[in-house]
């Protein structure tokens, strides 16, 4: 259900990316906000070690960069339109920027986007349309 779709007028090229999904944690149970927000602030501050889930921060960081990484070559000098999870989207921007990654996920509401500069990945914008929700 993930799609990576370079943007153009004719004809887009889409592509289904498994390793897009969210950061694994199915094995979580539901949590308050508060605790999901503790929970989610120690997976970004231990990125090695798995506190939440079943992989490590680091371990979706690279998985969903993998995913990505030939797309954005193939569109180094266009447009790449990628929808994923807050969570690993997070991880990549961050990998990418200055950002802190906890702080860059409270700006992601539902829906949110970030535009990020090809090839450098430089952060342009990050723009959300809603409350930040459980991610």
């Amino acid at each position: 259900m993930l799609v990576v779709k370079p943007l153009a007028w004719r004809s887009p090229s889409i592509q289904i990316l498994d390793d897009l999904c969210e950061h694994k944690r199915d094995n979580v149970p539901w949590l308050s906000q508060e605790e999901f927000d503790a929970r989610l602030i120690e997976f970004f501050a231990r990125p090695d070690q798995r506190v939440l889930g079943d992989e490590t921060a680091a371990e979706a960081q690279r998985r969903f960069t993998r995913a990505i990484a030939p797309s954005i070559a193939r569109q180094a000098d266009g447009d790449t339109l990628v929808f994923s999870h807050a969570t690993v989207i997070t991880l990549f921007v961050t990998a990418c920027t200055k950002e802190k990654p906890f702080e860059f996920w409270r700006k992601l509401g539902m829906p949110a986007f970030a535009v990020l500069t090809l090839p450098d990945l430089d952060l342009l914008h990050v723009e959300s349309h809603a409350g930040v929700t459980q991610g």
